[in-house]
């Protein structure tokens, strides 16, 4: 949950480590605005309501993308607004476990949104002592391969002067990610992405979530190679077979895409993993089927 940057760092050295991945110069890695490091930077003048879809914004104007990049959860859902605005803004995109489509009729189930337990979480401790001890004996962090959990237990928590230690990122700003109260509600009014939202949006009653339903508009238009990385073993909504074809069989396959699956532009491999957190539990696995697509498809002509 609301894992910084540098928790990826072990999946990074494994795609590198490689035999099968080309050459590469360069890795970025940012914490968004209201994360980890960033957050620090920004406290004292961020808000406490971002747009959902500033990262992608941040995306275009900041980092200027242009080898392949590789996201997971939440960040998948901004790279193809990054990549349908800019047919040739990239040789190609690794979406991990995307989070995007909702079911119609049942929304994004509550299951499938972790905003839920994000927004309960213990957000402070005594001493950093303590706070590692909480961290693993947790469901979700115990795990975590090694070097991930290291990492994590490094960057995840912000010490404090008067010795305590609290999240890098406030739960707050974490849960602001995932979901929205919806409103009218006091301190909630009525805003323009939610008088228009789609009835997919519903995450439960009285939350929503603004990115899913638009991002079915954007992954027509991918024009670029695209690889989506799932959990084999995950029995959440996001690994079932409907959810799956619904998000590879729509992208590329509209006005200004590569066509999809059917002209070898998309594909879909599966990792073996039992939760949706595929380069925190297996780093190694997940790097190996990115370098082998990165191989196959970056490899001179």
């Amino acid at each position: 949950m609301g894992s910084t940057k540098e928790s990826y760092e072990p999946f990074f050295a494994d795609v590198l480590s490689n035999p099968l991945t080309p050459p590469i110069h360069a890795i970025w890695a940012p914490d968004i605005a209201n994360h980890g490091q960033s957050f620090q930077v920004n406290e004292d003048e961020i808000g406490d309501e971002h747009h959902w879809f500033d990262r992608a914004h941040d995306i275009m104007t900041k980092l200027g993308l242009r080898a392949p990049p590789a996201s997971r959860s939440l960040a998948p859902a901004h790279f193809p607004r990054h990549r349908a605005h800019g047919t040739r803004a990239g040789d190609g995109i690794s979406l991990e476990e995307l989070k995007a489509l909702g079911v119609p009729e049942q929304g994004l189930v509550r299951s499938t949104n972790i905003g839920f337990s994000v927004a309960l979480m213990r957000d402070r401790w005594e001493s950093r002592e303590a706070a590692e001890r909480h961290m693993r004996r947790s469901k979700y962090y115990s795990q975590f391969d090694p070097r991930v959990l290291a990492q994590t237990l490094r960057y995840e928590f912000r010490d404090m002067p008067d010795g305590s230690v609290k999240l890098a990122t406030p739960r707050y700003q974490q849960a602001q990610l995932f979901m929205r109260a919806a409103p009218p509600m006091k301190g909630y009014p009525v805003r323009e992405d939610y008088a228009t939202r789609a009835q997919e949006s519903l995450i439960a009653p009285g939350f929503y979530r603004g990115e899913p339903a638009k991002i079915k508009e954007y992954l027509p238009g991918i024009h670029c190679k695209t690889l989506y990385v799932w959990t084999a073993e995950d029995k959440s909504m996001l690994s079932t077979e409907s959810y799956r074809s619904r998000v590879v069989g729509k992208t590329g396959t509209g006005l200004g895409g590569a066509g999809g699956e059917g002209t070898g532009q998309v594909k879909e491999v599966f990792v073996a993993a039992g939760a949706h957190a595929l380069p925190f539990l297996e780093p190694r696995g997940t790097a190996g089927v990115v370098a082998t697509w990165l191989g196959e498809e970056l490899k001179p002509s």
